[in-house]
């Protein structure tokens, strides 16, 4: 199916069971280990878009602009009413994560999609700087050994890897729930290791 022939609302509506099972799968567990949690109806908002965008990525190989800017336009909904970040934090989360990701996708010579730039700056708004730094981290971590799983599986060698595309919305979705929750914890952690 070309996703040119069909608008936004009905890719979504084809794909809402898949979206919904993924949600429930994280949110509901996220909400139970983090029993403390103060805000469980953000989290649920942020899990619900970001997932959104990451099963669409699976699927479609592409991050739609119009879920992209709601991600990033509730994120700053949430921040102008308090239940998010400070909104300097935000736009300091933004340049972060959407930053890392720039630099990358300049570096690479575009290897990283530029709607996965624009869905880090989105990310970045929602987490703040420390916990958009962890949310890299995951994501990049993660979708590397998905992609080392998945050149082993196919039978690829690394040299021919350059000629394979693998979508990371779902990694830096898995990310940014991971970073939602755990990120500025687990960036104390790491800088502790480090002694930094």
């Amino acid at each position: 199916m070309a996703v040119s022939e069909y608008g936004l609302v009905s890719i979504l509506k084809s794909n809402q069971r898949m979206v919904l099972l993924w949600w429930i799968s994280v949110t509901v567990p996220e909400i139970y280990m983090t029993g403390d949690l103060q805000q469980p109806f953000k989290l649920a908002v942020f899990n619900l878009l970001i997932i959104g965008c990451g099963v669409l990525d699976y699927y479609y190989g592409r991050l739609f602009n119009q879920l992209t800017a709601l991600t990033g336009f509730t994120g700053l909904i949430f921040s102008c009413y308090g239940q998010g970040a400070a909104l300097g934090l935000c736009l300091e989360g933004s340049l972060v994560f959407g930053g890392i990701l720039f630099v990358l996708r300049v570096v690479s010579r575009n290897g990283l999609g530029a709607g996965d730039v624009k869905f880090g700056f989105a990310l970045g708004i929602w987490l703040g700087p420390e916990a958009s730094l962890a949310a890299v981290y995951i994501a990049f971590v993660t979708g590397g050994i998905y992609g080392l799983f998945y050149l082993w599986y196919k039978g690829i060698h690394l040299w021919q890897a350059g000629m394979i595309t693998i979508p990371f919305g779902p990694f830096m979705a898995l990310g940014g729930s991971a970073g939602m929750i755990w990120g500025k914890d687990a960036l104390a952690a790491w800088l502790s290791l480090l002694q930094i």
